[in-house]
């Protein structure tokens, strides 16, 4: 396989970090100044998901894992925390995030992993 840029690592790392922080700042500022709604919230998990589905393609590409269980299991286990934390919103009405879930640590994750691939590449996968 063709060795990805260093670069293009690092376009990723700071894209994801722009987009994470993006998508936190204008749920705080829609609370802040009340105006929530049942179509911004749809609106916004809507985006949210498509957004993730690329982003965990992108990362599977990038770790260059083929057609292999790494790739099934990333996918799947993304799709999932995904789809629960919605469910959690859609059931009880608001998310918890506590220690150890999906949308805070695993950014940090996907962070670590973007950018030490930006440092050594993807050759050690």
């Amino acid at each position: 396989m063709n060795d990805i840029p260093l670069w293009f690592f690092w376009v990723q790392f700071f894209a994801y970090f722009i987009a994470r922080m993006l998508d936190e700042m204008d749920g705080k500022q829609a609370r802040s100044i009340g105006c929530c709604s049942s179509l911004g919230l749809i609106l916004d998990h809507g985006c949210d998901g498509f957004a993730m589905g690329f982003s965990i393609l992108t990362f599977v590409k990038l770790c260059q894992t083929g057609d292999s269980f790494w790739t099934l299991l990333t996918v799947t286990t993304s799709g999932w925390g995904f789809y629960v934390s919605t469910l959690e919103h859609f059931y009880v009405g608001s998310h918890f995030m506590g220690p150890g879930n999906m949308v805070t640590d695993g950014s940090v994750l996907v962070f670590v992993l973007f950018g030490s691939m930006g440092i050594w590449g993807n050759d050690y996968w």
